[in-house]
């Protein structure tokens, strides 16, 4: 047991680790790193995927590093607990396989872990835009408001032009306004990208029978 003065010279650093289902990871790696000054100390999180360290020290500049086979590593940077106080450092991992953090790599990994964040941040920020072009023009749509609506489904292709479900709308559109010949044409288009799903060839067929045409 520590006295109220040891506990007063206490600085700690405490939490919780789980998973992308919201439960506890147990058995998770804990490493505390010094970045003040050169040190580490690991303990592991509990059944309940709590953790504890606790020491007296007058060192408080921290790396949080939790670690689990199965998941992808997490870190928490600049972790600094007061004195007589506990720090709380949570952890939510995701499951995936143990690669090297950022602090962990050399020039050369850095520089290729940049580039692929960039590309991943440009993938999602597209992925956000053509959604909300999408979206749009399906609301476009069902108001009767067709050239509106293509533009829209026009910028999403642009962000991605081999979306079945943009050509298929589009398709929508133009069947809508009485373009069975586009709508056909947009509708094989989508059946091109995505030959398993049935409803594209029931809307498909809809269409060449009002065009007189058989399959």
């Amino acid at each position: 047991m520590l006295t109220a003065a040891a506990t007063a010279q206490t600085r700690s650093i405490k939490g919780k680790v789980t998973d992308d289902k919201d439960q506890p990871v147990a058995d998770a790696q804990i490493t505390i790193m010094g970045t003040d000054i050169t040190r580490n100390f690991t303990v592991k999180t509990n059944k309940k995927g709590e953790y504890l360290y606790l020491w007296v020290s007058r060192w408080r500049h921290n790396r949080v590093v939790v670690r689990k086979e199965g998941f992808r590593p997490d870190v928490k940077e600049s972790v600094r607990p007061e004195l007589g106080e506990a720090a709380v450092v949570d952890f939510k991992l995701t499951p995936g396989q143990d690669v090297r953090l950022p602090f962990e790599m050399n020039d050369k990994e850095m520089a290729e872990y940049k580039k692929r964040y960039e590309e991943l941040q440009k993938k999602k920020q597209f992925s956000g835009e053509l959604q909300a072009a999408f979206k749009l023009g399906v609301q476009l749509t069902e108001e009767g408001k067709y050239d509106e609506a293509m533009a829209e489904f026009n910028k999403a292709l642009e962000k991605d032009p081999e979306q079945s479900a943009i050509h298929a709308a589009i398709g929508n559109v133009y069947a809508k306004s009485g373009k069975n010949e586009e709508a056909l044409a947009a509708y094989n288009k989508a059946i091109t990208l995505s030959p398993n799903d049935p409803d594209l060839y029931t809307t498909a067929g809809i269409t060449m029978n009002a065009l007189g045409k058989t399959g």
